[in-house]
């Protein structure tokens, strides 16, 4: 299946952007960008980031790009569009959206996240904003359905029962992963596994 196919593929298990944006979750509102862009060789892969290890919230753990809905926002679309452009110097007309997921509440920092589909045109350079994020990597989408697992992972006094993925960018896993999870739910049919060559 060609990218473009399956990307294809992709908008038709999403949810519309309209339908999303109509949820309820509890929380302050926040929007993320799950940004696909297709490779050279003719894959998809997914890009985040890693988080500055000095922030005061998520500090040093990986994340989409996003934030925190301003009051000139139109919508949550705009919110993840403005912050993907703030951390990762991509603009708004460099994405095409092409869907959402339903929003969803976390509980230790009290957000509603609207999490929004977008396709990265492959030319575009990315340039991290070096007082929010410390690195950005991609990962290809077959890759993180192969590796996707659930762990329990410890910080302080407190014990996560988390998605998790371990990639070369470092542990995918929280709120991150908790997305990444419900995103893959929706489209892994999207990536079959090839078919074993019978021998000659």
């Amino acid at each position: 299946m060609t990218a473009a196919a399956q990307l294809d593929c992709i908008e038709s298990k999403l949810l519309a952007t309209g339908e999303a944006l109509d949820l309820f979750a509890q929380g302050r509102e926040a929007a993320v960008l799950m940004p696909f862009r297709e490779t050279a060789n003719g894959s998809l892969e997914l890009i985040f980031t890693k988080r500055r290890d000095d922030l005061p919230s998520h500090a040093g753990q990986i994340s989409f790009p996003g934030g925190s809905s301003d009051p000139d926002d139109a919508d949550h679309v705009a919110t993840a569009l403005r912050e993907t452009d703030e951390e990762l110097g991509i603009p708004a007309s460099a994405v095409r959206v092409i869907g959402a997921l339903e929003p969803m509440s976390t509980f230790v920092s009290d957000f509603a996240v609207y999490p929004i589909a977008g396709v990265v045109y492959p030319a575009i350079e990315i340039v991290p904003n070096p007082g929010e994020v410390d690195h950005v990597f991609t990962v290809a989408i077959a890759d993180l359905i192969a590796v996707r697992e659930h762990r329990e992972i410890q910080r302080g006094a407190m014990t996560f029962k988390t998605e998790a993925y371990e990639t070369d960018g470092g542990l995918i896993w929280g709120v991150t992963g908790y997305i990444l999870g419900r995103l893959l739910d929706r489209i892994s049919a999207c990536f079959p596994e090839p078919m074993p060559r019978k021998p000659a």
